[in-house]
C-alpha cells in the first residue's frame, strides 16, 4: 500500500498514535520536505512527551528550533550535494525522528553521567570535610600538648647526658676490669702449672 500525502500536521501525528500499523503495515513516498511548521509541530510533541522526561525547562523553544534548523540545513546541503555531484541523497521523516530520538538518548546518557559526577564530587566532599574536622581536632591537641613535649624534650636531653656520663665511666671501669681480668688469668695459669707439678711430684 502506497501513500503519497503531504507533510505531517497534528492531525495526522494523532492518527498515528492511535493506529500505529499505518506506519508498520505501510509505505509512504513523501514528494516535498517538511515546511517549518511541520517540523516545529513534530519536535514540540517530541520534546513535550511526558515518557521522555527531558525536562528542557525553559530550553524547549531553543531545542525545538535547533532541530528545525539543523533539518533544514541538512535538506539545503543535499540539494547543494544533489547540483554539484548530480547525484540524489534522500532526507526523509524517518532521519528526522532519529535525530530527536538519538537526541534524546544522548540526553539521558549525559544526564546519567553528569548526576553520578555530581555524587562523587558530593561524597568527595563529604570526606574531605571529615578530613579538615579531623585535622583541626588534631592541630588543637597538638598545641594543647606543646608545652608537655617541650619539657619531656628537656628530661630526654638531660637523661641523654647522664647515660652519656655513665657509659664514659663504665667504658673506664671495664678496661680496668679486662686487664684485671686478663692478670687473674694469667695466675691462674701459673696456679694450674704449680699444681700439675705438685701433682706430678706426689705421684
Amino acid at each position: 500500500m502506497i501513500i503519497a500525502m503531504s507533510p505531517l500536521g497534528e492531525v495526522f501525528r494523532t492518527r498515528l498514535r492511535m493506529f500505529p500499523s499505518l506506519v508498520n503495515c505501510s509505505t509512504i513516498d513523501w514528494f516535498t520536505n517538511w515546511p517549518a511548521e511541520a517540523l516545529t509541530n513534530v519536535a514540540k510533541g517530541s520534546v513535550s512527551d511526558p515518557d521522555a522526561d527531558m525536562r528542557l525547562e525553559g530550553d524547549e523553544d531553543a531545542c525545538v528550533e535547533m532541530f528545525k534548523i539543523m533539518h533544514q540545513s541538512v535538506e539545503e546541503k543535499v540539494e547543494e550535494f544533489k547540483q554539484s555531484m548530480r547525484r540524489i541523497t534522500y532526507v526523509t521523516p524517518t532521519s528526522y525522528l532519529e535525530l530527536l530520538s538519538s537526541y534524546k538518548k544522548l540526553l539521558k546518557a549525559q544526564r546519567t553521567k553528569v548526576e553520578k559526577g555530581i555524587n562523587r564530587l558530593g561524597r568527595g566532599l563529604e570526606v574531605l570535610k571529615t578530613a579538615a574536622v579531623e585535622v583541626d581536632k588534631l592541630q588543637r591537641q597538638l598545641e594543647e600538648s606543646a608545652p608537655v613535649l617541650a619539657e619531656t624534650q628537656i628530661q630526654v636531653e638531660k637523661t641523654k647526658k647522664v647515660i652519656a656520663e655513665e657509659t664514659t665511666k663504665a667504658e673506664a671501669i671495664k678496661s680496668v676490669v679486662v686487664v684485671e681480668e686478663e692478670e687473674a688469668s694469667k695466675q691462674a695459669a701459673e696456679v694450674k702449672e704449680i699444681k700439675d707439678k705438685a701433682d706430678n711430684e706426689l705421684n
